[in-house]
């Protein structure tokens, strides 16, 4: 009796056993964590969006590295449009069941995109927030630069050291340039500057010559624009315009070169991310290797932006808790990343963007400072 019962014993413990291998087996295993990535490809931040997608696969290849579980990136091409933004997003989250996306594609493209994100709890990692003031605590999104809407405060102080005391100013009429005009204005007439000139002009505009005949007398430009500062450049220099010119740093992209020419020749722009850490060191290393040249700021925030994501999800039991992975994002301080040093505040928002001002000497863009 004694060892039938012995017998019985094991014989349904095999049977639990195996009963346990079964459901296990049966419950759905996630193989990769996907994150979907809405960056223009093929609009008017092309470039910049190309060099985005760059760092984006580089964190990519060194999280899969380490990770339990594989990271994934779907990329959709937003094309700079709010509408193709918001499209892509939808296909994001409703086809391909994503719970995070990064987003590059402009001021009106990220706000596009935010109250789909915050109705369907996605975390939104959004490059470079143009506009302060666009999102509350609540919302799921981070801003890991504020490059954008600092950088009139910086330049307005550079532009007054430089001896510039009265300025033309040249802005894109939209909410982006509207917003940066604003800031700048402000500050600069605050510490003393005077804006005696001031024109609004098209998205996409390539003739600038109506513009920068009416300029009266003034010590330099400053101009807020995207693709068309090429073009603004280019008439500068046919029309023998000499007065300096001190521009949004969008000037840095390429195209600008190619379309200007000489016409780019002595100017000025405040560049983000002057924090050199180990970690931009090593990073910048590597993208030089793969690419053949330094990285830029978009490729750093990229890079960032994807690497924060998966600390905060390792952190978390379960990989799509966004609610868990909100919360350990809010808790970032002082992390050392490729870009700078990142600390987000109550809103999501980096707390503190640090600049440098450049300018274009000799067919490069050299740091003065």
């Amino acid at each position: 009796m004694v060892a039938h019962n012995k017998y019985s014993t094991v014989l349904l413990l095999l049977l639990l056993f195996f009963s346990l291998l079964v459901l296990t087996s049966c419950q759905p295993q996630q193989e990769t964590i996907k994150i979907g990535a809405v960056i223009d490809l093929s609009g008017a931040i092309q470039y910049f969006g190309q060099e985005a997608n760059q760092g984006l696969h580089m964190a990519l290849e060194d999280i899969n590295k380490g990770s339990k579980i594989p990271f994934e990136l779907i990329i959709e091409d937003s094309k700079a449009q709010p509408e193709q933004a918001l499209t892509a997003a939808q296909k994001l989250i409703n086809v391909d069941d994503v719970h995070y996306l990064v987003t590059f594609s402009g001021a009106s493209a990220a706000l596009a995109i935010l109250p789909l994100a915050n109705e369907q709890e996605i975390i939104q990692m959004e490059l470079i927030c143009y506009v302060p003031g666009c999102h509350t605590k609540d919302d799921y999104l981070f801003c890991v630069s504020g490059a954008a809407h600092n950088a009139p405060d910086y330049m307005a102080e550079d532009i007054l050291s430089l001896g510039y005391e009265t300025i033309a100013l040249i802005y894109v009429q939209n909410d982006l340039g509207e917003s940066m005009r604003q800031r700048f204005t402000e500050q600069f007439t605050k510490l003393g500057g005077n804006v005696l000139f001031e024109e609004a002009f098209e998205q996409e505009q390539t003739d600038f010559r109506t513009q920068l005949l009416k300029i009266p007398e003034i010590d330099a430009i400053v101009t807020f624009t995207f693709e068309e500062i090429g073009h603004l450049l280019q008439d500068k220099n046919e029309l023998g315009i000499e007065t300096p010119v001190y521009a949004f740093f969008t000037v840095t992209n390429p195209q600008a070169k190619d379309i200007a020419g000489t016409g780019l020749e002595g100017v000025y722009t405040a560049y983000p991310g002057h924090i050199k850490t180990n970690a931009h060191k090593t990073f910048a290393e590597n993208y030089a290797v793969q690419h053949g040249r330094n990285p830029s700021i978009h490729a750093l925030k990229a890079y960032d932006a994807l690497t924060l994501l998966y600390k905060a999800i390792e952190t978390c039991d379960y990989a799509e808790d966004t609610t868990c992975v909100k919360e350990q994002l809010e808790q970032t301080q002082n992390y050392e990343g490729v870009s700078t040093i990142i600390t987000f505040d109550e809103c999501g928002d980096l707390i503190e963007e640090t600049f440098h001002r450049e300018q274009f000497v000799n067919g490069s863009w050299r740091i003065l400072s």
